[in-house]
């Protein structure tokens, strides 16, 4: 489709710690932005952006890693004027030095790296906010990228009021029903051996058994159910809704693949060893315990 769509990217960072990060940060940009508008022509009619990347930083210090990511967007927007500032800024603890299989190497090095970071506190000329290394691979460092172009796709959706398509309100309906779902299966455990035990095998109450009926057994059934109703969302959405909204991409990121195929593959498989183990412990639960 050809749609009168202008994006362009602008490199403004002043901190360059890695050319070559920097410039797959604005070819992102550019191809996230431009598809995100095409796939919604009755919401976007026309757009000319001009993104300024001003913040594009992936650093890892010793025992931290840190990201800072910040564009300034600016032009119009179906002929409305669109001016708005998106930044990510955060950090996770993580040291930057890998450890091998073998544990007693592993302890020598934890000492080794516990005495340089003392020395390093007590030395006046060591300065913890240069020494670090760019770490633009690090999987911590891509899922952050993907929020921040997140971040973008949301603000373009909240500037043209786009409602979400019927596979995103499909799938937030899907993901309420999990929660029910569990909570239903959690009643009927409860409720079910209650009476099984009680009624039927004429068990005496003693706290083992207590513990059992009221909370181990309905909680284990009820994240089994919630698990196999997980997977079942992944088999039965259309391909279309992980490939074009929101929340299908979200969902699609966050389970570290980006084949819809593999992804269902792995899910079924899932599911059917998930539902397999339901069953088994529901007849233990029932009839052997």
């Amino acid at each position: 489709m050809d749609a009168p769509f202008q994006v362009s990217v602008i490199n403004c960072v002043d901190e360059i710690d890695d050319q070559s990060f920097i410039e797959s940060m604005m070819n992102q940009l550019h191809a996230k932005v431009s598809e995100h508008l095409k796939q919604a022509p009755e919401y976007f009619k026309s757009a000319d952006l001009d993104i300024k990347l001003t913040k594009c930083t992936a650093r890892h210090f010793p025992n931290e890693i840190r990201w800072n990511f910040e564009v300034e967007i600016s032009g119009f927007i179906n002929e409305r004027e669109f001016t708005h500032t998106v930044q990510l800024q955060g950090s996770e603890i993580g040291s930057r030095k890998k450890y091998s299989m073998n544990q007693y190497l592993n302890l020598m090095n934890l000492a080794s790296d516990v005495a340089s970071d003392v020395k390093n506190l007590i030395s006046k000329e060591y300065d913890s906010e240069e020494d670090y290394i760019h770490t633009g691979n690090h999987k911590r460092i891509s899922d952050a990228k993907f929020n921040f172009v997140l971040k973008i796709l949301l603000e373009l959706d909240r500037h043209v009021s786009r409602q979400p398509g019927q596979y995103s309100s499909r799938w937030r309906k899907f993901r309420k029903g999990r929660w029910y779902l569990a909570l239903l299966i959690f009643l009927a455990t409860l409720i079910t051996m209650s009476v099984n035990k009680i009624f039927f095998q004429h068990q005496e109450w003693d706290l083992t058994l207590a513990l059992m009926i009221f909370y181990v057994c309905p909680m284990m059934m009820s994240v089994l159910g919630f698990i196999m109703t997980h997977c079942l969302g992944y088999l039965i959405m259309p391909s279309r809704f992980f490939q074009t909204e929101l929340p299908g991409q979200i969902a699609l990121r966050y389970t570290g693949c980006s084949s819809i195929l593999v992804v269902r593959f792995f899910a079924f498989i899932i599911f059917c060893s998930v539902l397999y183990g339901t069953v088994l412990l529901a007849r233990s639960m029932l009839f052997q315990w």
